[in-house]
């Protein structure tokens, strides 16, 4: 397998444009998005994955935040993406669990009139990880909450790659 370092998310762009056309048996690389760094959208972070072979994506993530941005950018550039099966933590207490179960039901209602389906299974667990059926395996420290709280007022709360991000290491794995 071959291992390479990263060191910022254009060089995973010129990386990944590089690597696209080459049928690499398997191979992981790695970065780091550094503390406060921008630029940095779900597309941006996960577009090597997202082809016209992707048909599932599976989630694990405990603490799910920005679900449905994911899903709105894995829809945009999925054009044969059917279904996210998604993993996550219930909420600990009564009331805070049926409002995470309210919202992600929601959620789900919303993309299956889209055309996808949502799955949600709970579970207690820590990791976080994406599977895509056409080969790649992501694991980010993080999961999908990379990005700082922003004012809901600013510029920055409706364009993600305009936030500031948290530290977090990213792992790229294909596997043919």
């Amino acid at each position: 397998m071959l291992v390479l370092e990263i060191p910022s998310h254009t060089t995973i762009d010129i990386f990944a444009r590089y690597c696209h056309g080459s049928s690499p048996g398997s191979f992981h690389f790695e970065t780091e998005i550094e503390e406060d760094s921008t630029g940095y959208d779900y597309y941006q972070i996960f577009f090597k994955c997202i082809d016209d072979k992707l048909t599932k994506v599976k989630v694990w993530d405990p603490y799910i935040r920005n679900f449905d941005d994911f899903c709105s950018t894995l829809m945009k550039y999925g054009k044969n993406l059917k279904k996210v099966n998604l993993v996550t933590s219930a909420a600990r207490d009564r009331i805070t669990a049926k409002k995470q179960r309210k919202s992600l039901k929601s959620l789900s209602k919303k993309f299956r009139k889209k055309g996808l389906e949502i799955v949600i299974k709970y579970q207690h667990f820590h990791y976080r990880k994406f599977r895509f059926d056409n080969g790649w395996k992501v694991i980010i420290d993080r999961g999908l909450d990379i990005y700082k709280q922003v004012d809901y007022r600013s510029s920055e709360y409706y364009s993600p790659e305009l936030r500031p991000c948290r530290e977090t290491n990213v792992d790229y794995i294909y596997k043919k």
